[in-house]
């Protein structure tokens, strides 16, 4: 059995690691790999005006450490279109060890990016 803080890990999301900065200033993305994850958020109603819903922050418990500036998108790699939308920017993590520390309880804060990837990534 799996430790308590990797097993209810039994989702998938993609994702699109932040390697380093570009001559712009801005973050190259690594190939997308699919990640174990539970991903808790999503859209909230009435947080606009004419109540349409708004997106609200994410938190995703992962399985690894991974960059702020990451990219993720909820669901397989298999299952990705060619144009991947809905995606999420990597804005916090937090790493929580068990009492001995050895285990870590890892998790990201995430924020609404949009409907398109650099065109770094691939």
């Amino acid at each position: 059995m799996p430790p308590p803080e990797v097993q209810n890990l039994n989702q998938r999301a993609a994702l699109w690691v932040a390697d380093a900065l570009d001559r712009h200033g801005r973050f190259t993305l690594l190939s997308v790999v699919e990640i174990a994850v539970r991903w808790e958020g999503g859209e909230q109603e009435g947080g606009r005006p004419q109540s349409t819903s708004a997106p609200e922050d994410v938190t995703a418990f992962v399985d690894r450490v991974i960059t702020i500036g990451s990219l993720m998108r909820y669901g397989t790699v298999a299952a990705l279109p060619t144009s991947p939308d809905k995606l999420f920017k990597v804005t916090g993590y937090t790493g929580m060890p068990d009492i001995k520390g050895r285990i870590y309880q890892r998790s990201v804060t995430l924020t609404k990016y949009g409907d398109t990837l650099p065109t770094a990534a691939s």
